[in-house]
């Protein structure tokens, strides 16, 4: 899908009585106020070789249609919105905008970053986000070891992952982080790692997964084309790492050090 398209594209009805039946039925708060879903662009130019998205390319959403969206969102009584992009807190100037209409509109949001650009600036990007109304960024850390980072190409480092949460805190913004457990080189002082991020960094919360190689992945054509030295072992499909009622998570990978039941057991 090219980038004009999908800028071209209409945004989504709110104001239909069946739109507005379905929205009433999705209850989501954001700090005390009832909010809704958002999506200002598609896509992520990152590498990580184990998510669906990696080098799809940013496609951002026209402004006005935007300020459209967030018009109707108002209209609905709703005080703020999840910005579900990828990535959001990307690129200042492309944000900026996006952002003083929120903040002009008092619709508070949440927002996915990455640390890499996050941390890009400085404080800067954090205190934007501050000063326009976010009130949680949520990051993917995926690992506490810059081993496993570095095994999956996420071009960021443990240092940008604490800096991360502490520009975010300093300016009041809550943050989240997403930790993935059983990418490739995992291991039992990689594990440690991991522990000592999510205890030490500040971050108020966290969703702690068992990683799945899910098709369209780098990870998952390596282990179908059956390369010899690859360090990840899978089982077969399973429910996903993501959303499991009641947080579980099962496991279908091992390494070469962990079985997929040591995986469950230091993630419970």
């Amino acid at each position: 899908m090219s980038r004009t398209y999908w800028a071209a594209m209409p945004r989504p009805d709110r104001s239909s009585e069946a739109a507005v039946k379905l929205l009433r039925n999705y209850n989501y708060r954001l700090g005390n106020r009832p909010s809704t879903t958002m999506l200002t662009a598609t896509g992520c130019p990152e590498q990580c070789t184990f998510c669906e998205e990696a080098m799809t390319g940013i496609r951002w959403a026209d402004l006005d249609s935007l300020k459209a969206e967030m018009d109707d969102i108002k209209a609905l009584d709703y005080g703020g919105v999840y910005l579900f992009d990828d990535l959001f807190a990307i690129a200042m100037a492309k944000v900026r905008p996006i952002a003083t209409e929120l903040a002009q509109r008092d619709l508070i949001y949440r927002c996915n970053a990455q640390a890499r650009y996050y941390t890009r600036w400085g404080e800067d990007f954090a205190r934007l986000l501050a000063d326009t109304g976010c009130y949680e960024a949520v990051f993917g850390a995926e690992s506490g070891s810059q081993t496993i980072l570095d095994n999956v190409r996420k071009r960021t480092s443990v240092e940008m992952n604490y800096r991360t949460v502490e520009y975010a805190k300093k300016h009041g913004i809550i943050v989240k982080a997403f930790i993935l457990l059983g990418l490739p080189g995992e291991n039992r002082e990689t594990l440690r790692e991991t522990e000592r991020f999510v205890l030490s960094s500040g971050i108020d919360d966290a969703q702690i997964a068992i990683y799945c190689p899910y098709k369209g992945t780098q990870i998952r054509e390596t282990i179908e084309r059956g390369d010899g030295d690859f360090d990840l072992t899978f089982s077969g499909e399973g429910l996903g790492a993501y959303g499991q009622k009641g947080g579980s998570t099962e496991a279908v990978v091992r390494t070469a050090s962990l079985s997929e039941q040591q995986l469950i057991e230091f993630r419970d």
